[in-house]
């Protein structure tokens, strides 16, 4: 079902639903296939809510079991659904859209013996290791001179294990081997045939966040999207990102094209989606989409700068060749810019831990950082004076050679504010006063006066608007129900307005969040969808003994 208010057909007092996942976790375009949601639904059935209206979904009679409808020409990507009751919502969690066929996993097919025979390459599949010990195996067939690819996704959805990939031959050698792929806690694994031969593909996993235990974890939420080729897969381009406006020239780097890469032109009808500075790129060379940085200006590489000082936006990707190397980049800038310069290379996967550092004309240094909230840099830098400035990237561990690139951008930045909420959303009984605490940031400098507001209500529901405080901080934002308030479980957007601009910032809920518990990692630093504005609201009578008579 569509986003819209939920009619009240059973208590609500009966315990919110709880979705965790889906299994398949891919439906195609134009297709109907019955999917498992995985989770707590009590009582069934449940209704669901689709972040794209062209995804309807139907509760059929077994808890669980769910009927996705998906109109033909949807576009690829991740979508949100919610599983909702009167009462309220689920946190939202990920369906995917690939007009790909995905083949599932066929148990049992836990050894070489009983192993799942992949015939035709590329291939995408869909698994689950869905008890403890479990492992999937998967027979392929290589050539000589070809370079098998094999990337699973897992912990980008959200699921609820630390995947492994390991290649071993028929007599059980092993010859690769990945658990990390360097991004985030998923594995890639790369591996070139000297020699025709079947070779078998194994997943396994750990539980994750981790436990005690030492050994091969599953559950029902341990979901996993599997894709494996021997054709063309791309890794990065050269330059290292595009422009947000323009076509350009780049370099395809990765695996079973001509060595030194691939000429391919770049341009923005080429982008599946783009947000948050990064573009997700349809490669038709490659079995595999590309994540890319989307700049404003040039992005050059160190042998195409220009002789003159440039002034930003602009991007240079370089590369620090030898151990102890320090690249110096020529900048000009008019005092009392606001510039923001990033040193990224970890978010590609290369093994480089950058710092950024600027200098004056006369050789002093103005500024320095090392890292932002990962291994990258960033530096939020205000021109002193009308001149010219260096910038210096170099490595905090000294490494050198062709894997330590990096792409160093210099953008204006526009003083702005970040609104978020820890809960995904507000539940309110009529007859209290209900709040949704956000958490405001401002940015750059952002000094002006902004005030929150819900402009999406209806009668019976009163939100008065809250001030934005001028150093950033929490607030409270109350909702308060008149005694004849409707009762609803719906969709909402909150924006904080700019009194005088009058532009609008939205309110996100983050589903990546990281932390230790006694040494232990857990929370999800990356995900394929990693924040929406899409809240919920639900608004309730107070708990009673009754049951509501079916409309």
């Amino acid at each position: 079902m569509a986003a819209g208010s939920l009619s009240l057909a059973f208590s609500i007092e009966a315990a919110l639903p709880e979705l965790e996942h889906f299994f398949p976790i891919v439906v195609r375009p134009g297709s109907t296939q019955t999917v498992t949601a995985i989770g707590k639904f009590n009582p069934w059935p449940v209704e669901f809510w689709s972040q794209d209206p062209a995804i309807q979904i139907r509760a059929l009679t077994n808890s669980g079991s769910i009927e996705v409808s998906v109109q033909p020409g949807v576009p690829n990507g991740p979508r949100l659904i919610r599983a909702r009751s009167a009462g309220g919502a689920s946190a939202p969690r990920m369906l995917l859209v690939e007009a790909r066929e995905h083949w599932l996993e066929r148990e049992p097919n836990d050894d070489g013996r009983r192993s799942q025979a992949i015939d035709t390459l590329p291939a995408a599949l869909q698994g689950r290791l869905d008890k403890e010990g479990d492992v999937d195996v998967y027979r392929v067939r290589v050539e000589k001179g070809r370079t098998l690819i094999a990337r699973l996704q897992g912990y980008v959805l959200g699921s609820s294990m630390d995947a492994v990939l390991r290649l071993v031959d028929e007599k059980g050698f092993q010859l690769a081997i990945n658990h990390d792929d360097g991004k985030t806690l998923d594995p890639f694994l790369s591996w070139t045939a000297s020699r025709s031969e079947t070779v078998f593909v194994q997943v396994f996993g750990f539980k994750y966040p981790a436990d005690s235990s030492v050994r091969f974890s599953g559950d029902s939420k341990s979901v996993y999207r599997l894709e494996i080729t021997d054709g063309v897969w791309v890794e990065h381009l050269l330059p290292l990102g595009v422009n947000a406006s323009a076509a350009a020239d780049v370099v395809a780097v990765g695996w079973n094209f001509s060595p030194g890469g691939a000429k391919i032109k770049v341009d923005p009808s080429m982008w599946l989606s783009c947000r948050d500075g990064h573009a997700n790129l349809d490669l038709p060379l490659a079995m595999n989409t590309l994540t890319v940085p989307v700049g404003r200006g040039p992005e050059w590489m160190e042998t195409t700068l220009p002789r003159e000082a440039p002034r930003a936006p602009f991007a240079i990707t370089g590369e620090l060749t030898q151990p102890g190397e320090q690249d110096r980049w020529p900048l000009r800038a008019g005092k009392g810019e606001r510039l923001l310069l990033r040193a990224q290379s970890a978010r590609f996967g290369f093994p480089l831990d950058p710092w950024l550092k600027v200098f004056d004309a006369a050789g002093k240094q103005l500024a320095h950082t090392d890292d932002a909230d990962s291994l990258d840099a960033q530096l939020d830098w205000v021109v002193p004076e009308d001149g010219e400035y260096a910038i210096v990237v170099g490595g905090l561990l000294q490494r050198g050679g062709s894997e330590c690139r990096y792409r160093l951008s210099v953008e204006p930045v526009e003083p702005g504010l970040k609104l978020s909420v820890a809960e995904h959303q507000v539940v309110v009984e009529v007859g209290k006063t209900n709040s949704l605490r956000v958490t405001a940031s401002r940015l750059y400098g952002f000094t002006n006066k902004v005030e929150l507001r819900w402009e999406g209500g209806r009668e019976g529901l009163q939100v008065a608007p809250v001030a934005v405080p001028e150093n950033g901080g929490e607030m409270e934002l109350k909702f308060v129900p008149e005694l004849t308030a409707s009762l609803r479980s719906e969709a909402i957007r909150l924006e904080a307005v700019e009194l005088d601009g009058g532009r609008r910032f939205p309110v996100r809920y983050w589903m990546t969040t990281t932390g230790i518990n006694n040494g232990v990692p857990n929370g999800y630093h990356t995900m394929l969808v990693e924040s929406t504005d899409q809240l919920w609201l639900a608004v309730t009578r107070p708990p009673t003994n009754a049951v509501a008579a079916k409309p």
